[in-house]
Formats: structure tokens, C-alpha cells, sequence
């Protein structure tokens, strides 16, 4: 699992600041890093049957999934939108399934967010398009 501090470093970059398209990508890329990190902690809760500990991570994951889907809202890129979208669903969802004490469900919504993450990257949208 990457160190805390990633995280501490997200919050830090999300706070609302303007930034530069240099500075955007660096944001973006530490996002990801984050979504990574929760991503990685809802697995530790699915292998320890935690549903707390996914709904806590899950809560923070839609939040950055909704910050993902602004972000390519603003680049004017369709199919990142799309998968965006699909993260934003898939996250609420795990979050829904993990407060309802359903780890099969959660499991289930975390495969199909791991589905759509893979899809986006996979575009590599970041050589394609500026992020802005």
C-alpha cells in the first residue's frame, strides 16, 4: 500500500486552487495515486471483511470519481467522460453495497470499477489530450 502521506499530499492538491496545465496534470497524477491508494484499502476491507472500512474508503473514492468526471468534463473529452461516469456509478455503489453490509456487491461494484479505471487508462488520454 503506498505511504499516508499521498493522501495527506491529495487533499492538499484538491483544495481548490488555480492551477497551470503543468500543475493540472500534477494534480490529476496525484488523484490517481490517491484512487489507487482507496482502491487498495477497499480490497483490504473486502479481504477483511470490513464493510466500514470500505464505506469509509468508498466515501472518499466517489469524491475523487466526481472530481475525475469534472476534470474530463472541462477537457471536452467524450470517452473519458463516459468511463468517468461509469467510475462515479460504480463507486456509489460499492459505497451503497458496503453500508448495507453486502461484500459480494461491493465486490462486485469494485470489479467493475477496476473495469472502467483500466478502460480510461488504457486510452492513455493524458498523450492525447491536455488536461485543463
Amino acid at each position: 500500500m503506498r505511504p499516508r502521506f499521498a493522501t495527506a499530499a491529495l487533499c492538499l492538491l484538491l483544495a481548490g486552487m488555480n492551477c497551470s496545465a503543468n500543475d493540472e496534470a500534477s494534480r490529476h497524477k496525484a488523484q490517481m495515486d490517491g484512487a489507487q491508494d482507496l482502491k487498495d484499502e477497499i480490497q483490504d476491507g473486502l479481504d477483511g471483511k470490513s464493510t466500514s472500512k470500505i464505506a469509509a474508503a468508498a466515501a472518499k473514492l466517489t469524491v475523487l470519481c466526481q472530481q475525475e468526471e469534472q476534470l474530463w468534463i472541462r477537457a471536452k473529452v467524450a470517452e473519458a467522460i463516459r468511463l468517468a461516469g461509469e467510475n462515479l456509478q460504480a463507486a456509489k455503489e460499492l459505497g451503497a453495497a458496503a453500508k448495507a453490509g453486502d461484500l459480494n456487491s461491493s465486490s462486485k461494484a469494485l470489479d467493475r470499477l477496476n473495469v472502467s479505471c483500466r478502460a480510461c487508462h488504457d486510452l492513455h488520454l493524458e498523450k492525447k489530450a491536455a488536461v485543463r
